[in-house]
């Protein structure tokens, strides 16, 4: 609450800004911001000079006490964890001389932003196996002044990064961009998305991260059969597949080019039976395909039965 003081014929103290600048923006959460004004007597002295936090019609929420540091010159020190919230603030300096006689400036406004950028990663998921091109959506949003530039840092299994994306370097609240991971620059394996997202004020989150496994080799597919004759019209062959990450792989029996019957959990370096529907007779085509995690596709040499 600021007091009430009775005018006397001597001239109020004359109050000028020195710091901070109008429009200035403070960020981080444990920044000193330095206070400064020039203050000069009326003629009674100087009693107390201090800065008033405003907030809208609300009046003084907050007051910081200045330090005199030479005849004219007053100063405080206010860290900016102790602001109530984030958002334009308007400061004043108050001066009240001895015999109560009480002055003020024009207010100053800054831009208290002590929050980093909120991140969201929208895709990859957690945890995705791709190949190929794969998409990279990101939202990233800041509550006070504007996300400024957002990064994609992508490190392999042993933290080192391998490639840095710059998404953005303006205002926007979606990023998005292609990592093409079969460019021969990836080998198959582990990888680390972390998203840098900083705003204007300087505030960085690199907190989101998500794990991918990048996966751009197809199954090794071998018939276990050679070609052969049956008077089974419903016959079986056996085959195997070996893949360098994933434990299983959809597997498909193809019959004269058309998909006849599958094993959506075949495992890895197993010999495994497939066997067919009903066939008419004569000769017949066989050949295995089998997909992987990543979608990668490998097949094997046909054989006729």
């Amino acid at each position: 609450m600021i007091a009430v003081f009775a005018l006397s014929a001597i001239a109020m103290p004359e109050v000028t800004w020195v710091n901070p600048s109008e429009d200035l923006i403070v960020y981080g959460p444990q920044v000193q911001l330095v206070l400064n004004a020039t203050v000069l007597d009326g003629g009674s002295g100087i009693e107390t000079v201090f800065f008033c936090i405003w907030s809208g019609m609300g009046g003084c929420v907050q007051n910081v006490t200045a330090s005199n540091l030479s005849a004219t010159s007053w100063n405080a020190t206010i860290n900016t964890s102790e602001f109530i919230s984030d958002g334009n603030k308007s400061i004043r300096v108050y001066a009240n001389e001895t015999n109560g006689d009480l002055n003020n400036t024009e207010q100053r406004i800054i831009t208290v932003d002590t929050t980093p950028p909120g991140v969201t990663i929208d895709y990859p998921t957690n945890g995705l196996n791709t190949s190929g091109i794969q998409d990279i959506n990101i939202t990233a949003l800041d509550g006070t002044t504007q996300t400024n530039v957002t990064l994609v840092n992508i490190t392999n299994s042993t933290g080192d990064s391998v490639v840095l994306f710059t998404l953005s370097t303006g205002d926007s609240v979606v990023f998005t961009t292609t990592w093409a991971t079969a460019n021969g620059s990836f080998p198959d394996g582990t990888y680390n998305l972390t998203i840098i997202a900083n705003d204007t004020a300087g505030n960085v989150n690199d907190s989101e991260i998500v794990t991918v496994t990048v996966d751009n080799t197809a199954p090794s597919v071998n018939m276990v059969n050679s070609s052969f004759n049956t008077t089974n019209a419903t016959p079986s062959v056996t085959f195997n597949y070996t893949d360098a990450l994933f434990a299983t792989a959809n597997c498909t029996l193809y019959v004269d080019d058309v998909a006849d019957t599958s094993n959506s959990s075949t495992d890895n370096a197993t010999n495994t039976e497939l066997t067919t529907s009903a066939l008419d007779d004569g000769s017949h085509t066989f050949g295995v395909s089998c997909t992987d995690g990543a979608s990668n596709i490998g097949g094997s040499s046909d054989i006729t039965v």
